[in-house]
């Protein structure tokens, strides 16, 4: 066997070899290509404040465009639930179906709901229990603990299963 033979084999990766490098340089690729960054929630904390207080005081904006100038959110996605709705209540419970006396006794719920998608049909002083489907987006800095607003976009589904008289 010649000398360039033997090196040859010598330096020859072997197919796990290969495939290890072949998937390190695509994820590595798919890495440096992508947008996104990771938010400094700590940093983004005062910024996002000082830019609500703006924005709120300005009184031309509702809760949904305030969030969207001034708090990163996330991409839209598809949510289940019953929400109840009362004056100063607000709960969301994702992924469970729940009577209406559940849903108001419920106190484990964090998320609320918000966004112009809502308020036809529940704006007129009534207190709502409502099964729904809905595509949202949340801040990607939850600056509400505990809890997180969820900004409806497109209320895809309602079915009421309560509507009374406030009980506040």
């Amino acid at each position: 066997m010649s000398e360039v033979g033997w090196k040859a084999v010598i330096w020859s990766p072997s197919i796990i070899t290969m495939r290890y490098w072949k998937t390190l340089l695509i994820v590595g690729a798919l890495t440096a290509c992508s947008d996104e960054r990771p938010v400094d929630c700590e940093a983004l904390r005062e910024e996002a404040f000082a830019c609500i207080d703006r924005a709120a005081g300005s009184g031309e904006r509702n809760g949904g465009a305030i969030f969207d100038e001034c708090v990163p959110m996330s991409e839209p996605q598809r949510f289940t639930g019953t929400w109840a709705t009362d004056f100063e209540f607000n709960q969301f419970h994702e992924g469970q179906v729940l009577t209406a006396e559940e849903a108001w006794q419920h106190q484990d719920a964090t998320d609320r709901l918000w966004g112009d998608a809502l308020e036809r049909h529940a704006s007129d002083n009534l207190a709502y229990v409502m099964e729904v489907e809905f595509v949202g987006r949340y801040p990607l800095c939850n600056l509400t603990e505990p809890g997180r607003d969820i900004i409806v976009d497109d209320l895809v589904h309602a079915r009421t299963i309560v509507r009374t008289p406030s009980q506040m």
